[in-house]
């Protein structure tokens, strides 16, 4: 006597994948790195992209880019400009180096000043306009000297303090548009502070009329809103600041 044994066989959806598909597996990100650059805990394609489910160079708006450059005002060739200036793109637009998207290359000799990255062949590469400062591939609009017991609000990096002059949320010397108190436990895909509030450079939920909000839903014209209610029935709320 055979015993027949029945196996459920699992059916794996790629096409449902909401973040990007390759070789029959899903991934959260889609990052060009060229034929010659790295793709660490990821899949390579032929083409030249990553796909990983970890972002190992800049985070804007849920998708990964390999350069970040500071652009302040200017447009952002091939990419896409943040509230703080910052260019975010899969290709460099300006100067290449050591794998660091710059905005300026000028030619310096060994004895020269060099307030960036300085080449072998004594290119001096750097990110910030003159009147700024640079430090850690960030632009700041001043930089003080502090002691070690002084109290600084921007980046501490030794015996200076730097610090980003930033119309909306400053915190740890970032610039950030909108923020919302999420305690301890609470999940927050911005930047968590140490007293519950949770920072974003982009709106993550429901953008209206410039203002943020958690929530969005459809009330008719006569539901309950305790939030803003729309021509079309639909009430926002829960606000971010």
């Amino acid at each position: 006597m055979f015993l027949c044994i029945m196996l459920p066989i699992l059916l794996v959806d790629y096409s449902s994948c909401y973040y990007y598909s390759y070789d029959g597996s899903c991934y959260q990100y889609k990052i060009y790195v060229g034929p010659s650059g790295s793709c660490d805990n990821g899949v390579k394609s032929p083409a030249g992209y990553c796909y990983s489910d970890y972002c190992y160079y800049y985070k804007y708006r849920k998708e990964c880019y390999k350069y970040r450059t500071y652009v302040r005002s200017t447009p952002c060739t091939n990419g896409f400009t943040s509230a703080t200036g910052y260019c975010y793109s899969e290709k460099c637009s300006y100067y290449e180096y050591a794998d660091t998207c710059y905005r300026n290359k000028e030619y310096s000799n060994t004895t020269g000043n060099c307030s960036g990255v300085r080449s072998p062949d004594n290119y001096c590469y750097t990110s910030c306009p003159d009147d700024m400062y640079t430090y850690r591939g960030s632009c700041y609009n001043d930089r003080k000297h502090v002691r070690s017991s002084d109290n600084c609000t921007g980046v501490r990096s030794g015996d200076y303090c730097y610090y980003t002059s930033c119309p909306f949320y400053e915190h740890l010397g970032s610039c950030y548009i909108y923020y919302m108190y999420v305690g301890s436990s609470d999940s927050c895909y911005g930047t968590r502070s140490s007293d519950g509030r949770c920072y974003y450079s982009y709106c993550p939920d429901y953008l209206y009329r410039g203002l943020c909000y958690e929530y969005r839903k459809h009330v008719g014209s006569t539901g309950h809103c305790s939030g803003v209610r729309l021509t079309g029935g639909y009430c926002y709320y829960d606000r971010y600041y």
